[in-house]
């Protein structure tokens, strides 16, 4: 089942955090969504952009896919010693079903000086030890391909 939301959003904060900056992602020490997934995880980037998309079966293979440096990133397109603002827009669901969605924002400066507004929603489903055994993330691929393409 889910954990309470409050622990969930605190994951969703931290992980919208480290997906922008680097030193915030290496101060990290636990809480993140990495260590949260299940073992054996259904994770998919779903997105209209192959470039983007991924389907992935396993926290190693997420955890790779997240330190390497392929495809674009946040933490590529934002100029992260400008203000940046995160927002959960809306946090779905509650303790007593397994599934979660959340609506997120960020508000940031791009590299090349521009605004940079994404919004995107991901869907979680938790199992019986409060573990993510499925994540779905839905980002703004034109948006991020369009800033990624000023780099």
């Amino acid at each position: 089942m889910t954990p309470p939301l409050n622990i969930v959003r605190q994951l969703l904060e931290t992980q919208m955090l480290s997906q922008i900056d680097a030193d915030y992602q290496a101060n990290v020490k636990s809480g993140n969504m990495i260590d949260n997934l299940a073992d054996r995880v259904n994770f998919q980037i779903v997105s209209e952009a192959t470039e983007l998309s991924r389907q992935l079966s396993s926290r190693e293979a997420v955890q790779s896919m997240v330190s390497s440096d392929s495809g674009p990133s946040l933490q590529k397109i934002v100029d992260n010693s400008k203000p940046i603002k995160t927002e959960i827009v809306h946090l779905i669901g509650n303790e007593q079903s397994p599934w979660v969605a959340a609506v997120l924002r960020n508000a940031a400066t791009t590299r090349a000086g521009k605004p940079f507004k994404h919004e995107w929603v991901m869907i979680m489903e938790f199992d019986s030890q409060d573990r993510i055994s499925t994540l779905k993330v839905y980002p703004d691929s034109h948006n991020l391909l369009a800033h990624s393409s000023d780099l």
